[in-house]
């Protein structure tokens, strides 16, 4: 039946073979067809030679033929986004546009002639002449089609050999899509708000109550750096001489740890609530003395700081600014969420663009590691990671001048399973949070799993390490490691729990402290003396000093003194 389906005409592949040779094959040959076939879908393996594609490139006329300038257009078809399509186009092809789930086939005559044939099918033409007829016909009339598949093909721009075809779906459709989302977005809302507090002054002084806030510094108490000299006397043209107060914009990409998840949480539900404010490296609540975030630190340097999130807010909310993570975000969205942050900041009147200093940090990787990593190939997950992490990284190169971007490791969440004494509420949560790590089906696995977020980690470390964002003067990346080795204090032998929020999952207001901390003493050491760990609050505060006044970078590092 495969070889009866094949359409004649089609153009062959590496071995020269047409298809209308295939169909006129001999009963052996076609045997040999069958068993072939058969064998890989039985072993799951192709032949090298079937992974091998040609690349034909049908230029409109006057246009150039230089490779740079092209750009790859294709639909969501499932062999289209397979690892190995992306990765090679990841290196071959300079610009692929993308396209949103669930797009539709990209390729309008399939559509036209999928209306015709049932067209025709539903009274077959009698002679060639009355096919002719019909078919010229059929065309007239396909602007006639169900609301559901109307196309306005008058909008439809035809522009010689290759030309393009530019499809307007009915306005309808888009209205109904939108309004899905601005649906969605009001639910959750309503849905959040619902969950917050009545009295915030006494929701927060129960937090400060149950320690799982920072205890606040006192006003006579300084800043523990010198905030002189820290910005310099004129902006900096290198990313490698940038000093903190010179940083003009934050922004951050991510999942819940970075949305603020159930920092202020008192209960199951507050969980669902994102405190962006307090979010260890993009909030900006307050100030450092009540809330320590790597902005309210950057503050201190630069008054003007712009980007950081406020309050209680949602992604797509004014107050979120830079913060474009989402809670339920996997590797795969870190792209999205990159071109979200370019679009915002491109938008926003109050930043130059091209001029002002950008500082980006990214994490991702535990909802992978909770959700993802039992139900796929968790042996390929980690190089899918890297494929998305590549893709992530190389847009922001490309397209965001003067950016420091800090990537930070994801937690090896096997620190979760060695919890001591955890409460029975937490149970329920972390099950359903975190099903790959704490699912009963999966628990022969685990130590599988810990290899595997443990070469997560790795992997970011070996594509940071290489040259390949180390060769612009106004961008670069450092991997911050701060977080790989983390633990949490115990107290006979029981953990800790005033450093979790109500679900023993996400973090409470002290630990996100905590982390800003570690993660601003990341930025102030040289690559490859990092710390892996976070100190205690205060306890390790690192400070620009006249000798290193800069951030450290892979290319400043060797200059240290």
């Amino acid at each position: 039946m495969g070889l009866k389906d094949l359409k004649p005409f089609k153009s062959p592949g590496f071995d020269g073979i047409h298809p209308e040779f295939l169909i006129h094959l001999g009963g052996y040959a076609k045997k040999w067809l069958a068993e072939f076939f058969t064998d890989i879908l039985l072993t799951g393996q192709l032949p090298l030679e079937f992974k091998k594609a040609k690349e034909i490139s049908v230029l409109k006329p006057g246009k150039p033929s230089n490779k740079s300038t092209f750009k790859f257009y294709q639909d969501n078809n499932p062999k289209h986004k397979s690892y190995l399509v992306r990765e090679w186009l990841l290196y071959n092809c300079p610009k692929v546009l993308e396209t949103p789930p669930q797009s539709p086939d990209l390729n309008p005559i399939g559509n036209m002639w999928s209306q015709m044939k049932i067209a025709l099918q539903l009274r077959p033409p009698s002679s060639l002449t009355d096919l002719k007829r019909r078919l010229l016909q059929e065309w007239a009339a396909l602007s006639h089609l169900s609301p559901v598949r109307r196309i306005d093909w008058k909008s439809m721009l035809l522009s010689g050999f290759g030309g393009v075809l530019l499809l307007i779906v009915s306005e309808s459709c888009a209205q109904s899509s939108l309004a899905s989302l601005r649906t969605y977005e009001l639910v959750k809302e309503a849905a959040v708000n619902s969950f917050m507090p009545r009295s915030r002054d006494r929701h927060l002084h129960k937090l400060l109550q149950q320690e799982k806030r920072q205890s606040p510094v006192p006003a006579e108490k300084p800043f523990p750096c010198s905030t002189d000299n820290s910005r310099s006397q004129s902006r900096p043209t290198s990313v490698h001489q940038l000093r903190p107060g010179d940083i003009d914009v934050v922004g951050a990409i991510g999942d819940s740890l970075t949305a603020g998840n159930g920092i202020e949480a008192l209960n199951m539900f507050q969980v669902f609530v994102e405190n962006r404010g307090s979010a260890w490296s993009i909030g900006g609540d307050r100030t450092w003395r009540e809330l320590l975030t790597l902005p309210n630190i950057l503050k201190e340097f630069n008054p003007n700081l712009m980007g950081y999130s406020l309050g209680d807010s949602l992604s797509h909310h004014r107050s979120s600014q830079f913060n474009v993570a989402d809670p339920a975000a996997m590797s795969q969205d870190t792209h999205f969420q990159a071109r979200n942050l370019w679009k915002r900041m491109r938008g926003d009147s109050r930043i130059d663009f091209n001029n002002d200093w950008k500082l980006v940090t990214l994490m991702i990787g535990a909802n992978d590691f909770c959700s993802n990593m039992c139900y796929v190939n968790s042996t390929e997950l980690p190089e899918k990671h890297r494929f998305d992490l590549i893709k992530t990284l190389d847009f922001l190169r490309d397209n965001m001048p003067r950016t420091l971007v800090n990537v930070v490791a994801p937690p090896n969440l096997e620190v979760l399973m060695n919890f001591k004494g955890m409460p029975n509420s937490c149970y329920l949560m972390v099950g359903f949070e975190c099903s790959c790590l704490f699912g009963l089906a999966y628990r022969q696995r685990r130590q599988e799993f810990i290899d595997l977020m443990r070469r997560w980690q790795q992997l970011e470390v070996d594509v940071i390490n290489s040259d390949r964002y180390h060769e612009k003067e106004d961008f670069t990346v450092v991997f911050q490691p701060f977080t790989m080795n983390i633990t949490f204090p115990t107290t006979d032998d029981i953990t800790d729990y005033t450093y979790m929020s109500y679900d023993c999952f996400h973090l409470s207001q002290k630990t996100h402290a905590l982390a800003a901390n570690g993660l601003w003493n990341n930025m102030l050491q040289p690559v490859g003396s990092k710390s892996t760990n976070w100190p205690s609050l205060f306890s390790e505060f690192l400070c620009p000093s006249e000798k290193q006044p800069y951030i450290y970078t892979a290319n400043n590092s060797d200059a240290s003194p």
